[in-house]
């Protein structure tokens, strides 16, 4: 459907307008993409208003499942056999790494502060978050 409307323009505009409107679509279709996280349906902050409003909350949370990731981190530290702590300890100092190079990667998608601000608080929250999720179901067993 895309290509077929991109097409109708170039035939309607000639190459300059086509062309021009490829590029337009491009450069917005960009700065969508990053609030694709913020559009999923149990994403927080959705109705937090502007772009900073958003990075300002999805950053609030972030810190929020980082505190729950520590908080069940320690608890598991003495929970398990310390040949499964640390097992578990390796993972978590692989993960770290793991988190920040994706969310840097994300955020270098974008040329825009506000936008790439945006995509890296997201990517960070959501990602944080679905760790806590794993550890849950991973160790569930810990946690009733």
């Amino acid at each position: 459907m895309y290509f077929s409307f991109m097409i109708g323009l170039l035939r309607k505009r000639g190459i300059r307008g086509g062309l021009l409107v490829m590029i337009l679509c491009a450069v917005c279709g960009i700065c969508a993409a990053a609030q694709e996280r913020t559009r999923v349906p149990d994403a927080p902050c959705r109705s937090a208003g502007s772009e900073n409003r958003m990075t300002q909350c999805l950053i609030g949370e972030a810190r929020k499942y980082d505190r729950e990731l520590e908080r069940i981190s320690r608890g598991l530290g003495k929970a398990l056999k310390p040949q499964e702590a640390e097992a578990f300890h390796q993972a978590q100092v692989r993960w770290y790494p793991y988190r920040e190079a994706n969310c840097d990667a994300e955020r270098d998608l974008y040329t825009e502060l506000s936008t790439s601000s945006l995509a890296y608080a997201a990517c960070a929250e959501a990602l944080t978050r679905q760790r806590v999720e794993d550890l849950k179901i991973i160790y569930a067993w810990l946690f009733k």
